[in-house]
């Protein structure tokens, strides 16, 4: 049985990847990447590190950055109430 965690991760996970998609061509790859190659995360680890999610892109999309967020918490719909992930939320601003 898939603990909590785990499924905020994935359910994390799947909103960053929607967002960058919808973003642009580009964007999910860049980030992806960055990610991997300087701090060996996937998008799934992201959950647990936000902070360096919210590096890779601040670097890669500037003050745009905050565009792409407004789209994870769309993509999070409901989710983005529960305490957890609200506080992922808040730590990318």
């Amino acid at each position: 049985m898939a603990s909590k965690n785990n499924i905020r991760e994935a359910i994390v996970s799947y909103a960053i990847e929607k967002a960058l998609i919808e973003y642009g061509n580009s964007a999910l790859e860049e980030v992806y990447y960055k990610l991997y190659q300087e701090y060996a995360l996937h998008f799934v680890d992201c959950y647990h590190n936000p902070e360096t999610l919210r590096r890779v892109l601040l670097e890669t999309f500037g003050d745009a950055y905050c565009n792409i967020v407004e789209l994870m918490r769309t993509h999070l719909g409901e989710y983005a109430l529960q305490e957890q992930i609200r506080k992922f939320l808040v730590s990318l601003k």
